[in-house]
């Protein structure tokens, strides 16, 4: 079963239902002033829409979103690196998008017990704190 669509020249657009074995009637009545429906045709080849994006070719806007998204990260490396600058702090926690504040003494510890724990369990540990000495000139 297969729905075609006919126009006549009222206006209106009529569905009908036709099996895929029967050939394609041309014309039909309009069920509305009962003048000839033409049939329209369906293109047979389709076409890929970016309604939500630009004009742009796919890679330029994915660039454009991968471009935004670095300098998002990057803003937020600065704004930590100051931070650590600032109070000479190595340790950070996030306090808001894009806000860092020096870790309590309380996190402080419990960072350090798990890291402990972690390094007598035979984990490797994966943060290197000598990148926090460089940036505070140490």
């Amino acid at each position: 079963m297969a729905i075609r669509e006919y126009k006549c020249d009222c206006g209106l657009i009529t569905e009908k239902i036709i099996p895929a074995s029967q050939d394609i009637p041309q014309t039909t009545v309009c069920p509305k002033c009962s003048a000839t429906a033409q049939f329209l045709s369906i293109p047979t080849s389709f076409a890929l829409t970016r309604s939500s994006f630009s004009e742009a070719p796919l890679d330029i806007v994915i660039g454009k979103d991968s471009d935004r998204r670095w300098d998002d990260i990057n803003k937020r490396q600065e704004v930590r690196d100051k931070v650590r600058k600032d109070t000479g702090s190595q340790g950070l926690s996030m306090v808001g998008r894009g806000e860092f504040a020096p870790l309590s003494e309380e996190a402080k510890t419990q960072r350090t017990e798990s890291t402990e724990v972690l390094a007598q369990s035979g984990h490797k540990q994966t943060y290197d704190s000598t990148a926090d000495a460089k940036i505070l000139g140490a």
